[in-house]
């Protein structure tokens, strides 16, 4: 449900936008101000998921983002809608240190990888699933109920969860798993080939990773509708409805990923993850005729990864720490791929909305070298 609400008003921006006239500048601004007060919203839920428990936090992140959903339906300028995703970033920054620690507290080491596969996967089911009601809404009536009905189911949902999620253990990990719990005291754990880095080295290498798969990120979730409706040439509301087709691909590529990391290593899926991600984007700025499967096609390649990703922070921090170590990567990271959003507007309406393919390739690429340097899990 908060991929749901996340994934709401991306799909209706080409409607949006004409309704309102904004820029692709415009539109890079309102992401690039939700992704810099992600920033901080993400560390402070991590400290918070290490000290209160990360179950309320999850519900109460979610009310905020339903509010902010709400509040979106009755917007009539750019300086309105930038407010309402400053307060949708506040709910929806409560979500992945408190999710990642809860996740880790429920299942022993040697299962993260489908844990985590299965936590990312129906996020991005959520984002897929929310185009399907919230788009043909706008169609039948208009953009503004669209918002007001979806809005109010997350809210709902919020309230339920508030009352439902608990803070006990449901799987109990394995002996073994135990004994490296209890003997791990630094904020991170000192596995085969890590000592050669120092904690510092890791955050710096993870903070560089993140920024670079941060900015493919937000250009899959943020910009797939504006790709499909100004160079896939699909009108706005079949252009909202194929989101739902790019972003199921992310979802299987998800669950993938997590089978793959459970049986080889975090790293080496976060490896392959990367690197055919940012050939695939190579791919659509020289040929963009078949841009609805390549869309699909770079997004099962990039979320394969993420189940690597996120196992991969906790496989390497310590159970005291994991929320504060997982909320530094994920926002420092973030911090400077924040300005992805805006950077990759301005270059759309500069020279053209096809080079901003080029640009997270080399992003991706990058960002793939990073892994090579990284110590095995």
């Amino acid at each position: 449900m908060n991929h749901v609400a996340l994934g709401i008003l991306p799909a209706l921006f080409p409607i949006i936008r004409k309704d309102i006239s904004l820029s692709y500048t415009e539109i890079g601004m309102l992401g690039t101000a939700v992704a810099l007060i992600a920033a901080i919203t993400n560390y402070l839920s991590g400290r918070l998921a290490d000290k209160k428990g990360a179950e309320k936090i999850l519900a109460g992140g979610l009310a905020i983002l339903s509010l902010a959903v709400l509040v979106t339906a009755y917007i009539k300028c750019f300086l309105e809608f930038l407010v309402t995703r400053i307060l949708e970033v506040i709910g929806a920054g409560s979500w992945h240190p408190p999710a990642a620690t809860y996740t880790a507290k429920k299942f022993p080491k040697k299962r993260l990888g489908f844990a985590f596969s299965i936590q990312g996967s129906a996020g991005i089911v959520g984002s897929a699933v929310a185009p399907l009601f919230v788009v043909p809404l706008a169609a039948i009536y208009n953009w503004r109920v669209s918002l007001l009905f979806s809005g109010g189911i997350v809210l709902l949902v919020a309230i339920i969860l508030l009352f439902t999620l608990t803070r006990k253990d449901i799987v109990e990990a394995d002996s073994c798993n135990n004994t490296i719990e209890n003997s791990s005291r630094s904020n991170i754990e000192m596995s085969r080939g890590i000592s050669a880095v120092s904690f510092a080295h890791f955050i710096i290498l993870m903070i560089l990773l993140v920024i670079a798969r941060n900015s493919a990120f937000r250009t899959i979730i943020y910009f797939t509708s504006i790709f499909l409706n100004d160079i896939g040439n699909y009108d706005p509301i079949m252009s909202g409805l194929l989101t739902s087709v790019v972003l199921g691909f992310g979802a299987i590529g998800g669950l993938l990923g997590g089978k793959v990391v459970d049986r080889f290593s975090s790293l080496f899926t976060l490896r392959i993850s990367t690197f055919s991600a940012g050939v695939i984007f190579v791919v659509l700025f020289f040929y963009q005729k078949n841009i609805l499967f390549l869309l699909s096609l770079v997004t099962l390649l990039f979320f394969f990864g993420m189940p690597g990703l996120e196992s991969y922070v906790v496989k390497m921090s310590s159970s005291e720490k994991r929320g504060e170590v997982y909320g530094i990567i994920f926002s420092v990271g973030p911090i400077v791929g924040a300005f992805s959003p805006m950077f990759f507007g301005y270059i759309a309406d500069l020279f053209g909305l096809q080079y901003v393919f080029i640009i997270v390739a080399f992003l991706l690429i990058s960002g793939f070298v990073i892994t090579l340097l990284l110590p095995k899990d």
